[in-house]
Formats: structure tokens, sequence, C-alpha cells
């Protein structure tokens, strides 16, 4: 799993901000990327918050950029197109909380009691139906390896038990989150 020492924690946080005080209109400088940054692929999923209401969660498993580019991309779409959301405004912008999770390359769940609610993800796909559930779903939940595979299934719009159907594809990965404090805009 990748790991990021604190500069790269906060200098990540700031390109989410920044794209997406630019997309909003707001003047915002790209922050510089500490070394290896600009380098790194990983999957990303962001998550922006207002006043402690959820606004916005998007992402990929599969990077398709480098990681600046993806957290860019997916920090405004997140606060901006996220059906399930109304999208965060200019005025809120300040009052906004991002959450950044990287996500590693996703293996194969061969045994669903391995499963650690608290730092892995998980991707359930049967046909048409997918979901991605992250730690951060889980937490505070009191959820042991088999609840959190249970809610997975039910977020794909699945039966509770449909990870041991044929046909059903259950993928784990490692996940770094990183969020920020409310107003620490880049």
């Amino acid at each position: 799993m990748i790991d990021l020492v604190p500069e790269e924690r906060a200098a990540l946080l700031l390109v989410a901000r920044a794209a997406l005080a630019r997309a909003l209109g707001a003047p915002a400088d790209p922050p510089a990327a500490p070394g290896r940054l600009a380098s790194l692929r990983a999957g990303v999923f962001v998550s922006w918050t207002v006043d402690g209401e959820r606004r916005g969660s998007l992402g990929a498993i599969a990077p398709s950029a480098p990681l600046l580019e993806e957290t860019a991309a997916m920090a405004v779409r997140a606060a901006l197109e996220d059906p399930r959301t109304p999208p965060v405004t200019a005025a809120e912008l300040p009052r906004a909380r991002c959450t950044v999770a990287l996500a590693a390359a996703p293996e194969p769940l061969d045994d669903p009691g391995r499963l650690d609610p608290a730092r892995q993800g998980l991707s359930v796909t049967h046909g048409d139906h997918a979901a991605v559930l992250l730690p951060a779903a889980a937490a505070g939940q009191g959820w042991g390896a088999a609840e959190y595979l249970k809610h997975a299934c039910l977020r794909a719009g699945l039966r509770a038990d449909a990870a041991a159907l044929p046909g059903t594809r259950v993928l784990a990965f490692e996940v770094l989150e990183v969020g920020d404090v409310i107003g620490t805009a880049g």
C-alpha cells in the first residue's frame, strides 16, 4: 500500500481543494507537489462534506491518470457531479471538508474472514450490479468482516448473501484515507 508522509498528505488535499476552487470560479493556484507525488499512480476516491453533511463521493479503483491529476478530477466530479447529493457551491467551499482515499491494486477476496473493514475497501459486481464500499462506510458501525461484505452486496443492489453466488466478483483493496480540516483551502 502507498504510504504518504505528512507533507505529501497535505499536498494531496491542497490539490483537491484547488481543483474544486478553480471549478467554482475562485482563484486558486495549483500547489507544488512534493517529489514522488507527481509520478505515483493509485485508485482515488474523493468525498466532500459541508457542515457534516455528505455532499459528494466519487472515485475509481483503477487509476486512469497520475495521482495528482486523478485526485483533481475526482475532487471536482465528487463535489459537482455526484447525482446522489446537491453540488457544493462556491459559498460553501470555506466550510467544505475533503477526504481523499487512495486504493491499492484490488485482489480477489478469497477468504472473507480475513477482510479488515478498518483498512480495506470492497468492490462487488454481479451482472449489471456493482458497488464499492470504503472503510469510512464501516467506521463506527461495529461491523465485522461478514457484516461489511453483506453491506457491500446490498449497496450493489444484490441480496445480502450475494458474495457466495456464482458470477459474483468480490475484490478487496487496501485503502489509505487522508482527511483535511475545515478552512485549509489552497
